[in-house]
């Protein structure tokens, strides 16, 4: 059980963070091509 949580804890640091640099980007300009939703 205790491999499983510190595998858990290992992912979310490895997630970048809300208001990175891409995602800052996309915020202020969501609507260019970089923008795979649109």
């Amino acid at each position: 059980m205790a491999e499983v949580t510190e595998a858990l804890e290992k992912q979310k640091k490895q997630r970048e963070p809300l208001f990175s640099k891409k995602n800052r980007k996309l915020l202020s300009d969501p609507f260019n091509d970089d923008n795979p939703i649109t």
